[in-house]
């Protein structure tokens, strides 16, 4: 793999980018909470990015080849969040950092 060496607009551009993904992540951290799903935080996410960042989601309809395309806004994991998959999961117990099992409610 090799190394792109960015030019200064492209620099900027990144921080731009790294500045608008942290303020959403700090502006969706009190919404993370036992019982949300995350359908929920998508709308929150997408509310924010939409209305007070005036931001077009970049996961917004983002599918890559042979994949389905995202309907839903931030990017959900496991690995860095402690809820994972589609928007009937929910957020696990307070202090649990595995993700959830699906929601049984259908909510």
């Amino acid at each position: 793999m090799s190394v792109a060496i960015k030019n200064a607009d492209e620099i900027a551009k990144m921080r731009v980018a790294g500045r608008l993904a942290s303020e959403l992540l700090d502006f969706l951290t009190p919404h993370v909470r036992a019982g949300i799903t995350t359908g929920e935080l998508d709308r929150i996410a997408h509310d924010y990015q939409v209305n007070v960042q005036n931001v077009v989601p970049a996961t917004l309809n983002y599918a890559p080849p042979g994949h389905r395309r995202r309907l839903g806004c931030p990017c959900r994991s496991g690995a860095y969040f402690p809820f994972g998959g589609g928007p009937r999961v929910g957020i696990g117990n307070a202090g649990d950092h595995r993700p959830a099992a699906p929601s049984r409610t259908g909510g």
